[in-house]
């Protein structure tokens, strides 16, 4: 390929860019629509208006990020931290990792740098081609982008299907003496040619994930505790029929940690089967740039109950040892950890401070889920469509220019900033603006009802036209 044919070959890579292959812009102005309101925005307006802006673009539901303690440990750690290559050499558990455990149940924690690479790690570690995998439509982007790794190594494994039948037919015509040399390399060899199958159910669907169980048999159940664009919560029957089924279930806390949605510190003690493996972003609640895996005691027994039956008898305390490390170096041999470096000791520091914080402070989470109740009542009262069941709410609009006006309203009439939502965060045409009501807004019985009205004004003076999408249209 000369130089001039490649770079002619990037350029039709651009051109055929997800926004303008669908056309979604079509004004001049989008790009700044896109970027929203800067600082600069918002302290005027404050000026004019004579009050607080009520910024509800971030996760910080309990308003935590700018705490004083968490701000001295990160400082305190900047001059102790030693910087590793590999989190493979800093598997310590401990700090960060041991309060972890307690609130996620789990036996065993990875600590990370973001829930992007934990859910990539998830999705790497147990994709293979015997094992179907079901994920929800809605489940996040970085769950599907590790499931297209996955794929992408599976068509890897096909392209070699010609060497490998030839092989096999190689080693048939030679006398190479004991069949049960054959038997070792044929079987590993005719399992890299079945295919393995990724499999959608239906948005918080048990009785489609049923039915694909039943089609394509047990495997992996990937999906989310708190949802995050619509903020509804994961329906228990779907760990339900996981259970049933014997599948593996894989639950995103991403949004749910710490307490955001329920009583509870997660989705999962909240569940009739419990999951086996939990991943998380702890920059939402955690206000950290982490993210973790934790591997449940239910993945752990079930590990064991395997070997049991395969052995026919009791496995011994060193041989649940050994089956135990197993399951753990499984995940520490992830492209992710050897390649990349390790979590920061000095958002460990800032996010251990964080979470003493909030054990010590239930009253912020009691009145966050109380406030935030009262507004969804208050909103759907009004006529308002809205699937939330937690702090996150999204109104959903239709088209993208549509959304724009819905946000940019309320910003300059009511001092409320939201998140616009679009393609590919969004199926086709369900554009709209998502808002994450937070401590400080529910703290201020005042600034609740100006959120409450300014929601409702902007819906009744902005055309929503969000009819024009299929119920469960699969995310870009």
């Amino acid at each position: 390929m000369n130089k001039n044919l490649l770079y002619d070959e990037i350029d039709k890579l651009i051109s055929l860019t997800w926004m303008q292959e669908k056309q979604y812009v079509k004004y001049g102005e989008m790009l700044y629509a896109l970027l929203g309101y800067n600082d600069l925005d918002i302290a005027k307006w404050e000026s004019e208006h004579g009050k607080p802006i009520l910024d509800t673009r971030s996760n910080d539901y309990f308003s935590i990020q700018k705490l004083p303690k968490a701000v001295g440990a990160k400082i305190s750690q900047v001059s102790k931290e030693i910087h590793v290559s590999s989190a493979l050499f800093q598997d310590r558990q401990g700090g960060a990792k041991d309060s972890l455990k307690q609130i996620m149940g789990s036996e065993w924690i990875l600590l990370l740098k973001s829930g992007t690479e934990a859910n990539l790690i998830a999705t790497e570690m147990l994709s293979h081609k015997n094992i179907p995998v079901y994920f929800d439509k809605h489940s996040h982007a970085s769950t599907r982008g590790g499931f297209n790794m996955a794929r992408g190594r599976m068509l890897i494994d096909k392209h070699l299907k010609a060497d490998i039948e030839k092989a096999l037919t190689a080693l048939e015509k030679s006398n190479t003496p004991g069949d049960g040399i054959y038997g070792i390399i044929q079987k590993p060899l005719l399992r890299i040619l079945e295919s393995l199958g990724f499999y959608s159910f239906n948005h918080n669907d048990y009785d489609h994930l049923d039915e694909q169980i039943k089609k394509h048999g047990p495997g992996i159940v990937y999906t989310e505790g708190l949802f995050s664009v619509y903020g509804d919560l994961l329906k228990p029957e779907i760990a339900e029929i996981s259970k049933k089924h014997d599948c593996a279930l894989v639950l995103d806390e991403s949004h749910s940690l710490f307490g955001t949605a329920t009583s509870n510190l997660t989705i999962n003690r909240n569940l009739p089967a419990k999951a086996d493996i939990l991943t998380a972003s702890l920059s939402k609640a955690g206000c950290s740039l982490l993210g973790v895996v934790g591997l449940q005691p239910e993945f752990f027994e079930k590990r064991y109950v395997y070997l049991e039956k395969k052995l026919k008898r009791t496995l011994t305390d060193a041989e649940r040892e050994r089956a135990r490390l197993s399951l753990i170096n499984l995940f520490r041999r992830s492209l992710f950890i050897v390649f990349s470096n390790a979590a920061s000791d000095i958002e460990e520091s800032g996010l251990q401070a964080r979470i003493n914080f909030l054990l010590q402070s239930p009253e912020r989470r009691a009145i966050l889920l109380d406030k935030t109740k009262y507004i969804r009542e208050k909103i759907r009262n009004a006529g308002i469509k809205l699937l939330s069941e937690s702090p996150m709410m999204f109104f959903e609009v239709g088209s993208e220019p549509d959304s724009v006006e819905f946000r940019n309203y309320l910003i300059e009439q009511h001092g409320i900033i939201g998140s616009l939502y679009i393609p590919p965060a969004t199926p086709i045409n369900g554009a709209g603006v998502r808002l994450c009501v937070n401590y400080d807004i529910c703290s201020d019985n005042e600034q609740v009802e100006r959120f409450i009205y300014g929601i409702i004004d902007a819906h009744k003076k902005i055309k929503f036209d969000n009819k024009c999408r299929k119920n469960n249209e699969l995310y870009l």
